[in-house]
């Protein structure tokens, strides 16, 4: 009898991660929607820019990479992390990428930030945004962070989501779309996103 009601409790559990799984993935599919449904909106002006010579600050490539971070985030994490991303953007398939370091912050924290981009030698333009610009300009990107990397094209609508940095799968599929929109070879509504995000 013991048996008997393991068995169903492992199947009860086993029906309840696959529900859970099924509404995880339409949330999903409902946020890239939402997230493709309008152009993103980069107002970087009304921001504080963190840069060595923003005299050489030049953004005019087609392609827009933005790693947003919202003020739940690490501060001292963010900018340690930022030199990670040297390297695919030094790779040949980001030529037309421009890369936008959007991080949500404080007045408060705004000399926090400074200490950390001079302390971790970050050589890329960040963008602190004090009035949260970026979130009330861009209502339709959502609020967990794992929508908040993301490629935009010419027009400044989403065709990427995900950070490439954090496995090799999420790193070849997004080459994959910039290889693709290089070449033209693919309509952009047909480019595939990683299942897990």
């Amino acid at each position: 009898m013991k048996h008997q009601l393991s068995n169903k409790n492992i199947g009860l559990v086993l029906a309840a991660i696959f529900l859970f799984c099924s509404c995880t993935q339409q949330k999903i599919r409902e946020n890239m929607q939402l997230m493709q449904s309008r152009a993103v909106m980069l107002e970087t002006d009304n921001m504080i820019c963190l840069f060595n010579d923003t005299t050489k600050l030049k953004y005019d490539k087609p392609l827009k990479l933005v790693v947003y971070n919202d003020s739940s985030v690490c501060k001292p994490c963010l900018m340690a992390h930022i030199s990670e991303w040297t390297g695919i953007r030094n790779t040949p398939a980001c030529k037309d990428v421009d890369f936008y370091f959007i991080f949500s912050a404080k007045e408060a924290d705004i000399e926090a930030y400074r200490k950390g981009y001079v302390t971790n030698e970050v050589r890329l333009p960040v963008f602190l945004d004090t009035a949260n610009v970026f979130q009330k300009s861009n209502p339709h990107i959502p609020k967990e962070w794992i929508y908040h990397t993301f490629l935009l094209d010419e027009n400044d609508k989403i065709i990427f989501v995900g950070n490439p940095l954090r496995d090799t799968k999420m790193e070849k599929l997004f080459y994959k779309v910039l290889n693709q929109k290089g070449d033209n070879s693919v309509p952009i509504s047909q480019v595939k996103r990683q299942k897990d995000i």
